[in-house]
């Protein structure tokens, strides 16, 4: 397996932007020979950094992957924000779809905003205190938010201490450019106020024909009352959780999550 990755661009329209716009994708590994693996990031607009540990997929499973595109004959992987597109899309049954992994996925935003809120009420009170009053001050860029928040994310979103530098880079990303964000998740992780919050991306799911597999983390925010929807309206699924992940699963039990998505792509 060749370890080539190249960097694109390709243009795309938004009738409402009213300019040229792009997106970048990586190529990595030989799509001449094998049947690629299709990549989608969460965030949304978190980039495709914190997906280093898949590359593990191409260079030792000889799994090519395409980090945003598409080609004929093709599997996807999603996570997150990345499997909510990757739902609907494989419920329009598109030519060449073969497998589909939706990692860390909810099956409807209302599902997740009821889970959150749970998880919320296991941290401690005085964190509790904190993330409500800044809520209701619309404060989500100070200290005391930030610092709060990362009781919940190091709990509920990645478990690792420290966390790896591609992950930080992710909500980095985020920081640079909250637009996309801000707009379809809101401004807080913790209570969705953009357009997706209505979103019932399950209600499509008995349409899927590809085989899915459904991973999740034990601790993950994604619990599995926000995945079972998606166990129960898939004709051909199976489901995995990680006994030791959260949300980034694929960075917390690293070699675990990539055998069990090679085996399932074989």
């Amino acid at each position: 397996m060749s370890s080539l990755a190249i960097l694109l661009v390709v243009p795309f329209e938004v009738p409402a932007a009213s300019k040229p716009c792009h997106t970048c994708y990586k190529l990595v590994g030989d799509l001449q020979v094998f049947t690629p693996l299709i990549l989608l990031h969460g965030g949304p607009g978190s980039g495709h950094d914190y997906f280093a540990p898949l590359l593990d997929l191409a260079f030792n499973h000889n799994i090519p992957l395409i980090l945003l595109g598409i080609r004929s004959g093709f599997h996807l992987l999603e996570q997150s924000w990345g499997g909510m597109m990757a739902g609907v899309y494989a419920a329009r049954q598109p030519e060449g779809l073969k497998k589909v992994i939706l990692s860390s996925t909810p099956a409807s935003m209302p599902l997740f905003a009821a889970s959150t809120k749970k998880l919320l009420e296991q941290l401690p009170q005085d964190v509790q205190n904190v993330l409500e009053e800044c809520e209701r001050e619309g404060d989500h860029e100070s200290e005391k938010w930030e610092n709060s928040s990362m009781e919940f994310y190091t709990r509920f979103i990645c478990r690792l201490d420290p966390w790896p530098q591609e992950l930080l880079q992710g909500f980095q990303n985020l920081k640079d450019d909250s637009t996309v964000y801000n707009t379809m998740q809101g401004t807080s992780e913790f209570e969705c106020t953009g357009s997706l919050k209505e979103w019932q991306g399950v209600s499509e799911a008995h349409k899927i024909q590809a085989e899915i597999l459904l991973l999740n983390g034990r601790y993950n925010e994604m619990t599995d009352d926000v995945v079972k929807p998606w166990f129960e309206k898939i004709e051909k699924v199976k489901w995995i959780t990680l006994e030791k992940s959260a949300h980034m699963g694929h960075w917390e039990e690293r070699d675990r999550y990539v055998q069990v998505v090679a085996d399932f792509l074989s």
